[in-house]
Order: C-alpha cells, then structure tokens, then sequence
C-alpha cells in the first residue's frame, strides 16, 4: 500500500501514507483516468457538445477508415463508454508507449470483431477516443478542458495527464492525482455533482454514471460462489461494487470507493499486482469500522468515553507508516569485489552501459548509472529508504517516461546485493540482484511490479573494467 484516506459526513476520519510515499506527491492513477473522463463527459453533455448515441465516426471525421465497415459506422458514444466498442482484443500497448504516432487513427481503426453494445472488452482505447472527441470539439487538451470546469473548483492543482504522441490525453489513463485529490473527487460522487452551492457535474449524470449499465462477466468465475467485485457490471466509465457501492478503480490498487449509504469516502494508491486484495482488505477491516464511535455516527458521550484516545492512537499509528525497507546485512565479503569498481555491462537494456557502486558517509550506498545518453547517481540506503528527489532513469520506466522521484534501499545477502526502487509518483516497484562471482563477475537479475510489462526482466552479465 502507498496511501489510505478514509472521508466521512465529508471530514476526513484518518489518513496515511507508507514512507517513502508522501501526501504531496501525485500518484499515477491509471484507469481511475476512466471514471474522471466519465465527469468530464457528463459537463460535455451539459454544454451540448455532442449526444450520447452520437457516432463516433462523425465526431473524428480526420480519423476515419477509408471504408469503415457496418459495425464501425454503428459505433456511438455510449458504446465507448460502456466498453462495448466491440474490438474483441484491443491494443493500446503502442499508443500508450509513443511508438504510434497517430494514436486516434490507430484506436478508431482497429476492427470490431462483435456488433458494437453487444458485449463488454475492457479497453483503455475507448476512453482514448473519448478524450479525442472532448479535444476535437474545444480545441483544448481534456485536461485543459476539464481543469477551470472541475479541478478548480474542487481545489485540485495537480495539473499531469499523459498523452499520445499525436498530443491527445489517454484519458483512460494516465492521470496524476494526490491522494487528497482523489477524495475530493469521492466526495464530490457522494454530493452528486454538487459542491460549495454549484452543479459541477449535473445530478443525473452521476446516478446515469454510476448505474449499471453493462454485465461484465458472461459467465461468473465461480458459478457457486457470490459473484465478484468485478463481475457485478459497469456503468459509464464505472464499476458496480458490493456493498452498496461504486467504484473507480486503477490497476495495481488506485480506487475512488463511495459509499452513498454511509456517506463515506475510501481512496486509496498501491502498487499490488493484486489489487483485489485491497478491496478485500476495505470490505473485511474498515467496513465493520463505520460502527466504531467517532467514525461511525456514534454519540459524542461514547467519543469522550475513550473515543478520543482511540483516534489519538490511530493518528500516531497513521503518523508512522512505512515500507520496510530491503532486508538482510549492510555488509558481506564481496563487498570488496564490488564496491568502488565500474562494472561493464554487457548488451543492457535502455542503452545501459556501466554501473558503480561506492559507500558513503551514511552507512548506505550511491549508484552510478551510465547510459549512451546520461550519467546519472542514485542515492540508496541500507536499513533505511534514501530518497532521490529527480531521477529520468526511474521515469525512463514509467508510462510517461518523465523524471520521477525515487526512493531507493538496498542490503547484502551472502554475496548478492539486493536493491529496491520505489517510483514514488507511480505504483511501480524495480527489485534487482546483483550476485558478485569470486572474479568480480556480476550477474543482474531484475524484476518489475505495479507495471503491464513482464515482471522478470532480462538477466544482465556485468565485468569490472
């Protein structure tokens, strides 16, 4: 976990980010991008700007096949944000990644193997192209768009939302929100589009948008067994939940969960690969907490019969979260082979040439990472996270590929030295082993999580110049 804010009768109740997370730092959202599209349609329609069973087709004219074929003339709005477009293995790896450059034409082109409304495939590029459809008819980036109509007045500043190599944001992705942000936009769902005496988001589109609207699962995963929290059916750009619920929700653990009957608020970031187990997590050990005085409603007299020193516990419990960081010794004999040398990579990724490893004056480690096109030196600590306010090799990672902050820690385990980089603005982990032979010959092992890349990448071969 990375972050948790609980809001309840719109004040929050406890929040709390895991070190080296922190409150000021936005976090990559992935497809809650979606749901937040989803409002910005909902004021789109508002303004007139187009209808729901418009075609798409009409609305990107610029990016239309040449001969579209039945299915793709048929193709509304409402299809896009239902998500049954019916592109039966949809792509967005290359638009997401910049290697296509006319992400629009690429998404709007692709075939639909099913008749559009006719069944649920979950698909970024629909979002995208909703996203097209908002910049096409504004003139303005969504995020542009959306900002004076929606950030502004709930007091969000973060300003970052990825884009496509032909400038459109990905819109079912690749939003930077912090956690407070998130709520606001929870609670906002809670208000119905109301806030401070304005209709940000008129009230009709927030019950349409968060309906069900489509089932998501043909056939249950386990017909014995009540059905999941992903197999309950979508709305517009919305999950259905359990428990009274609906649901924005990214991959890796980002949610916006509202709970209308106990006018409620849970957010939270994460980096697991699985992200069910955070919703597991909320049903099992915060639902029952709405019961707990102080959170739950209860009377003033139960808070200031032993309510307040519980939530002074919680506070400081909160106050002291942190990621362990990387386990085992700050030393080991191959120390000597390894430190204060420059290892030659052979054949690394991203252009990767040489590395450099050298104690320093606080018990932990700098890394010297040489590239064909930068040299760049990572601070890491050992029993503790070294923070690195700015690191474009960690962006070099991520989906947007901007510098991003890092926090590094690192320990010794026999003759492997074995190092942690958390991307502190993304859900992404890197874990490498570094195993030191008796001639100084290093072996890199590496593996990546909280990202839709392979988790194990390449094993490298390194040698002391």
């Amino acid at each position: 976990m990375h972050s948790l804010m609980l809001v309840r009768h719109g004040h929050v109740v406890a929040e709390g980010w895991w070190a080296p997370y922190r409150a000021e730092l936005p976090h990559t959202l992935n497809s809650v991008s979606k749901s937040v599209t989803a409002l910005a349609v909902g004021i789109a329609l508002d303004e007139g700007l187009f209808d729901l069973d418009d075609a798409v087709l009409d609305l990107l004219p610029d990016h239309a096949p040449a001969e579209p074929s039945a299915r793709q003339r048929r193709l509304t709005v409402r299809h896009l944000l239902t998500m049954t477009r019916g592109c039966a293995e949809p792509d967005f790896d290359g638009v997401r990644s910049g290697a296509i450059a006319d992400g629009v034409r690429f998404v709007l082109n692709e075939p639909l193997d099913h008749e559009p409304g006719e069944r649920f495939v979950y698909s970024t590029g629909s979002t995208f192209l909703v996203s097209a459809i908002i910049q096409r008819l504004t003139g303005e980036r969504l995020l542009d768009w959306v900002a004076p109509r929606l950030f502004e007045p709930l007091g969000i500043t973060t300003r970052e939302w990825d884009a496509s190599a032909d400038g459109v944001d990905f819109g079912g992705s690749g939003l930077h929100l912090r956690t407070e942000e998130l709520a606001l936009l929870g609670q906002l769902l809670l208000q119905r589009g109301s806030w401070n005496g304005r209709q940000l988001v008129d009230a009709a589109w927030i019950d349409e948008a968060t309906s069900w609207h489509v089932e998501t699962m043909a056939v249950p995963s386990d017909p014995g067994a009540p059905l999941g929290d992903w197999e309950l059916g979508y709305g517009f750009q919305f999950w259905q939940t359990s428990h009274g619920a609906c649901r924005a929700d990214g991959a890796f653990g980002q949610f916006i969960v509202a709970l209308p009957e106990l006018d409620a608020v849970i957010v939270t970031t994460a980096g697991l690969d699985d992200m069910a187990a955070v919703l597991d997590a909320v049903w099992q050990h915060l639902l029952p907490g709405f019961d707990t005085p102080g959170i739950g409603g209860a009377t003033s007299t139960a808070v200031a019969a032993g309510g307040v020193d519980a939530q002074a516990r919680l506070r400081a419990q909160l106050a002291a979260l942190t990621l362990p960081p990387q386990h085992g010794a700050s030393s080991s004999p191959a120390a000597a082979r390894l430190l204060g040398r420059r290892v030659e990579v052979e054949a690394g990724p991203a252009g990767l040439r040489a590395l450099r490893i050298d104690a320093d004056e606080t018990g932990g480690w700098t890394m010297t990472i040489e590239t064909e096109t930068r040299t760049e030196t990572l601070r890491i600590g050992s029993g503790a996270w070294a923070e690195n306010p700015e690191s474009a090799l960690a962006g070099s990672l991520t989906q947007g590929g901007a510098p991003t902050p890092a926090a590094a820690s690192a320990a010794w385990i026999g003759d492997s030295w074995l190092l942690r980089i958390h991307l502190t603005a993304t859900p992404q982990t890197l874990t490498a082993r570094l195993a030191v032979a008796d001639d100084g010959t290093v072996r890199i092992g590496a593996w990546m999580h909280g990202w839709f890349g392979a988790h194990e990448l390449a094993t490298l071969v390194g040698r002391p110049a």
